[in-house]
């Protein structure tokens, strides 16, 4: 009796002396300032479009779950993306929904939601993977399949501050299939993208390289 005593206290204090796994929230959240706004990213380089607006909408559930919405727009309010996420209380994060937007003559601005064919949720202590389809409304001979292998870390960075900052860093790879059910040739395209959020400051930089084309944006005041 006595040793099975000993061996639940050695593991009671075991577990109490585990570290928590760390909050990348601190990272990904704005300012309360910047609540119900629009954030203004300029582009870096011969940009096509040279302002990228985004808006970030945080909701808390009881059970502690945090939950991110964004919109990112052009300049001239035309969306392009739209995404939701759930962050949990031990740091995993649910990618509940992805979609993108196309013009349609008769009503304007469509969303186009990704439909996920895989698991959407992951412990981030290693890569994880998204997998979506998209079926284009417009143009009903086109559908797309993006497949990303995302890495997320912290980091030290000041390549785009005046001095060291403490960041996290979200690296990613996509390979876009579109699929043609006409004539048209399927194409598969390859991109890599960077994110970096400031710590207390939320999303500062983003970059995209497909090989042939590429961009980055970064908010006026970091």
């Amino acid at each position: 009796m006595k040793n099975i005593s000993f061996l639940f206290l050695i593991a009671l204090i075991c577990s109490c002396n585990m570290e928590k796994p760390p909050s990348f929230l601190p990272y990904l959240i704005w300012p309360d300032e910047e609540k119900d706004s629009f954030r203004m990213f300029y582009s870096i380089g011969d940009n096509a479009a040279t302002k990228i607006m985004a808006t970030q909408a945080v909701s808390y559930s009881e059970d502690s779950v945090v939950t991110l919405e964004y919109l990112i727009l052009r300049e001239d309010t035309i969306p392009i993306n739209k995404s939701q996420e759930n962050w949990y209380p031990d740091n995993s994060m649910e990618l509940m929904s992805n979609s993108f937007y196309e013009f349609d003559d008769a009503t304007g601005f469509v969303e186009v939601k990704g439909i996920a064919q895989a698991e959407t949720k992951w412990d981030l202590k290693s890569d994880f993977t998204f997998e979506f389809n998209y079926k284009f409304i417009t143009d009903p001979g086109m559908s797309m399949t993006t497949h990303s292998t995302f890495n997320i870390s912290k980091a030290e960075i000041d390549s785009i501050f005046d001095s060291k900052t403490d960041c996290m860093v979200l690296n990613s790879i996509t390979n876009t299939n579109l699929r043609f059910t006409d004539d048209r040739k399927d194409t598969i395209i390859t991109s890599s993208t960077i994110r970096i959020y400031k710590k207390n400051k939320g999303l500062v930089y983003f970059s995209n390289n497909n090989g042939v084309k590429s961009t980055a944006y970064q908010i006026v005041i970091l």
